[in-house]
């Protein structure tokens, strides 16, 4: 028997269920938590630009999704060097991913709170370092940026596989 059995297991109406759940999962991302995420952007975009304008050092760009700021430093000899730090607001491509791998995994709703709380607490931790940012330095928002660009698509995808090893340490050996 394969290591992964539980695939050869699945009954017709699991399996429908399960892309089902991940279908409806998609058209929810793309209809509604990704718009959201696009308009909060737009209105932070306009909130924060005339603050950062007053800092001589960092300008703001911005996609849909992303604010980048932009720091120069002087460094040697007339030279600049320019760093770019990254706010977006969580629930990202990697909420989608994981939501989808753990529906498809067990389609058990108490498994997807632990992926919303990384998000969520992902955003509110990427938040804190931006008003730091704003405040006392402009350097922490190198915080956000590793937050939103590497620990929270990490947590997320290491959750899904925790999960999935979890769930083939339940299943008895045949």
């Amino acid at each position: 028997m394969s290591q992964f059995s539980f695939i050869d297991d699945l009954s017709g109406k699991s399996l429908f269920k399960r892309w089902l759940g991940i279908i409806s999962f998609t058209l929810i991302y793309f209809l509604m938590i990704r718009p959201l995420r696009v308009y909060f952007v737009d209105i932070l975009f306009a909130l924060l630009d005339p603050l950062i304008l007053e800092i001589e050092i960092a300008a703001l760009k911005k996609s849909a999704t992303t604010i980048i700021l932009m720091v120069s430093e002087q460094a040697v000899q007339n030279s600049q060097k320019i760093y770019e730090y990254t706010y977006a607001p969580t629930f990202n491509s990697f909420f989608l991913l994981g939501i989808s791998g753990l529906w498809y995994i067990n389609q058990d709703i108490y498994t997807l709170k632990y992926l919303i709380y990384i998000h969520l607490f992902g955003w509110l931790f990427s938040s804190l370092f931006l008003v730091y940012g704003l405040v006392l330095d402009v350097d922490f928002w190198i915080g956000s940026d590793l937050i939103t660009v590497y620990l929270v698509p990490v947590a997320s995808m290491a959750l899904v596989a925790i999960i999935f090893s979890n769930s083939l340490l339940k299943k008895p050996n045949n």
